[in-house]
């Protein structure tokens, strides 16, 4: 993948190390808070998916930067993307810190995908 400048070089970067930090503290958080119990808080589980495909994507691409014929630039990672906020948003109780950061794992996504990335 090519980057037109500099910037948006750092911003990737900034968008993955967000994505880390945002997968930690879901993973941290539904472990703390859940254990092994029945009532289990399972919208960190989307989260941290949401937060997660597009890390593994950097790390072992298993989808491409080619836009299909209906524009979408990565499919396989937007539909667990969605997917993974579709159960967040499904099971989040309260507006909260969770939903901010899923806004900004979203947000970031389309960012570095449709903004900052030559294709």
């Amino acid at each position: 993948m090519r980057y037109r400048t500099p910037a948006a070089l750092l911003g990737h970067g900034l968008y993955h190390l967000c994505n880390m930090c945002v997968a930690l503290y879901s993973s941290y958080s539904w472990a703390l808070a859940n254990g092994l119990d029945d009532a289990m808080q399972h919208y960190y589980l989307g989260l941290l998916s949401v937060a997660l495909t597009p890390l593994a994507n950097a790390l072992v691409p298993f989808d491409s930067a080619i836009p299909s014929a209906t524009g979408i630039r990565l499919p396989r990672v937007s539909s667990v993307l969605m997917l993974g906020s579709v159960w967040m948003l499904l099971g989040v109780p309260v507006v909260g810190m969770v939903l901010w950061l899923w806004l900004l794992c979203l947000g970031g996504f389309f960012i570095t995908t449709y903004s900052l990335s030559d294709a």
